[in-house]
């Protein structure tokens, strides 16, 4: 009898476990939810303190910290994100969003370096991943600002080949073959470009500069 008194015992209390774990893993799922959610309706001080009390709660919760880092990156606050990262990192260093979100801290405080080493490292990751696009025109500015234009050049392609006909992207690669001194090349995007937009200022301007360069050599 205590031999089976005691098997039912261990019956209910692995029963009581199994249901408190679920209830925790619903509360996390849910919390996930929320904190996304707040994210994509903009309200990225909301979703700060709903991370941050999550993973208070949790500080392994990798899905909480990406949003909290998001959410710093949307509110300007680079410095905090890149230190978020870091830490996101040290759970697990081959988590890409966080690997991505670092590489965007990372450029908009200047560090363009820093920046293009996490952007090709999430390339090499997820050549097809969620936000391979943003990645590649970050990549391309980072080597723009670094005037290594024509590894801009080809960044910017790449991006092209996720976003085409952006006329943002067309206009940077425009920009980028100018300053590399590949001007036909330059003048073949503008033209683009205008057949897209043939009131694009900026465009315009540019084309007209390379003109009036080729006729005064």
């Amino acid at each position: 009898m205590k031999w089976r008194k005691k098997m039912v015992n261990k019956n209910f209390c692995s029963k009581i476990i199994l249901i408190l774990l679920s209830c925790l893993s619903l509360l996390n799922a849910q919390g996930k939810e929320d904190s996304l959610l707040l994210y994509r309706q903009g309200k990225f001080q909301e979703a700060i303190l709903n991370t941050q009390n999550e993973i208070k709660y949790n500080p392994n919760n990798l899905d909480a910290r990406v949003i909290l880092i998001w959410s710093l990156i949307a509110t300007g606050e680079y410095k905090r994100a890149e230190l978020e990262s870091i830490k996101g990192l040290e759970i697990n260093k081959h988590d890409v969003r966080i690997i991505q979100a670092l590489g965007e801290a990372y450029f908009f405080q200047g560090q363009y370096k820093n920046a293009l080493k996490h952007f090709q490292k999430y390339i090499g990751l997820e050549p097809n991943g969620a936000r391979i696009a943003k990645v590649y025109i970050l990549t391309a500015d980072s080597f723009y600002k670094l005037e290594r234009y024509n590894e801009a050049d080809f960044a910017y392609e790449n991006a092209l080949r996720f976003l085409p006909n952006n006329q943002n992207i067309l206009l940077k690669l425009a920009k980028a073959r100018f300053n590399a001194k590949n001007t036909i090349l330059a003048k073949g995007i503008l033209t683009k470009l205008l057949t897209l937009n043939p009131n694009h200022l900026e465009a315009k301007n540019l084309l007209k500069k390379i003109e009036k360069n080729n006729h005064n050599p």
